[in-house]
């Protein structure tokens, strides 16, 4: 059946958002160091690096799952990952009100 998925599409769907956020963090991150970052937005980058981190320990809690079928984890998960979203949207708010 077209777009039906199962739970090892759903562990793969997981591992792919962790590793590519991973990635584009790091770049992020490098960049960020190599230039510099001006006080002003100082916690805004703040703020981002605490929505990484919220962000990789939600997808390592979802994860979790597959290690003993405990649906505490998919709870879990979902908690750390709502503390990331809610990050993440003051973020932008606090960036747009800057403008």
């Amino acid at each position: 059946m077209a777009g039906a998925s199962n739970l090892e599409s759903v562990k793969g769907a997981l591992l792919s958002a962790k590793s590519v956020e991973a990635v584009r963090y790091e770049k992020y991150f490098r960049g960020r160091a190599e230039g510099g970052i001006s006080s002003r937005v100082h916690d805004i980058a703040d703020n981002a690096d605490e929505a990484h981190r919220l962000f990789q320990e939600a997808m390592g809690e979802f994860l979790m799952y597959w290690d003993d079928r405990n649906t505490a984890h998919i709870s879990g998960g979902s908690g750390t990952l709502k503390r990331c979203i809610a990050l993440a949207n003051a973020t932008v708010l606090k960036i747009n009100g800057r403008r």
